[in-house]
């Protein structure tokens, strides 16, 4: 595909049964910018998004689902969303 011109990669590698490895090799591969989408739901996952370094990352259903602050609102997610990366190298 790159070849053929796509200027990136959307992957879903938590989607995968093993999306772990899939995302932290696909990145190191590929030289093109990758984004990873799908099931960034826990500040472990972030942790690791955050070391395999991707162009970008995506993230929805875990803000609405509340997976981040039980309870509480789109916003206040997403603020603590915005605070653990903050906390990240």
């Amino acid at each position: 595909m790159i070849e053929k011109g796509v200027d990136g990669i959307d992957l879903l590698a938590f989607r995968h049964e093993d999306g772990a490895n899939l995302a932290e090799e696909y990145c190191r591969r590929v030289e093109e910018p990758v984004v990873i989408a799908g099931s960034i739901n826990s500040p472990e996952r972030l942790e690791f998004i955050s070391r395999i370094n991707p162009w970008g990352f995506t993230m929805g259903s875990a803000l609405f689902t509340e997976n981040f602050a039980q309870g509480e609102s789109f916003r206040k997610n997403l603020e603590v969303v915005i605070d653990c990366m903050s906390n990240l190298k």
